[in-house]
């Protein structure tokens, strides 16, 4: 069966995101496991991910019942939800993008993305924001998230899918690198 792209439309997909974030948190993982295949930090609950929801459904690929991906999105109106989502709000507040303050664009944020262990190296990563961009470039220039330095194997797929490290930032006792994909750069000839 095909894996298909979509935006959150049925509330048993927002189970099936809080299934695969349990089963790729860091601290449920053994360091070698997450050297190699990479981790979540953030634990977000259902309530969370229902609010979230309401300000712009998430975007899964889902493989026949199953959720095997997901990219959350964060609007500029949703960063009063969570203490993790305003550290990173103000941090994008204050990086500078080539000569530009990132506050002066229309960012979108991706709070968290996970792509189940048995489909990775498929492409899914770069589905899932090529589906976001889809849906979101009209409002917005670019997405951005923050990626624990230390797991280096997102690090190396965000950058494969077009992203580009534009800061750094330090919260939960570790640094982070802030990293952007700009879709109106993308497009200019």
């Amino acid at each position: 069966m095909a894996t298909i792209l979509k935006r959150v439309s049925d509330p048993t997909e927002l189970a099936g995101i809080q299934a695969l974030q349990a089963a790729n948190l860091g601290r449920h993982l053994p360091p070698g496991e997450r050297t190699r295949e990479g981790f979540l930090t953030s634990e977000y609950t259902p309530g969370f991910l229902e609010e979230l929801h309401r300000h712009a459904p998430a975007v899964v690929a889902v493989d026949g019942a199953a959720v095997v991906g997901y990219a959350l999105v964060a609007t500029p109106a949703a960063r009063s939800l969570a203490s993790s989502l305003g550290g990173l709000f103000e941090s994008i507040d204050a990086a500078i993008v080539d000569g530009r303050a990132l506050s002066a664009r229309r960012s979108l944020v991706c709070a968290a993305v996970c792509v189940a262990k048995s489909h990775r190296g498929r492409g899914i990563l770069a589905g899932l924001y090529g589906r976001m961009r889809a849906e979101f470039a009209p409002d917005y220039d670019c997405v951005i998230t923050d990626i624990a330095r230390e797991n280096v194997r997102s690090l190396a797929a965000h950058r494969r899918a077009g992203f580009e490290t534009c800061g750094s930032l330090r919260y939960e006792g570790q640094v982070w690198d802030l990293v952007i994909c700009d879709w109106v750069k993308a497009v200019r000839p």
